[in-house]
């Protein structure tokens, strides 16, 4: 059973085409533009 994942990218059509991909594969996808305070509260 596939789960969560986060992707940091600071490409935005890399981003979109990495979430596209995961959730077609049934993970719930979180996106950010940068890993500045990304991990919090996740």
């Amino acid at each position: 059973m596939p789960g969560k994942i986060l992707i940091i990218d600071d490409l935005p059509d890399d981003l979109a085409c990495m979430e596209q991909i995961l959730k077609k594969e049934g993970y719930k996808v979180e996106t950010a533009p940068d890993g500045g305070g990304t991990t919090e509260n996740r």
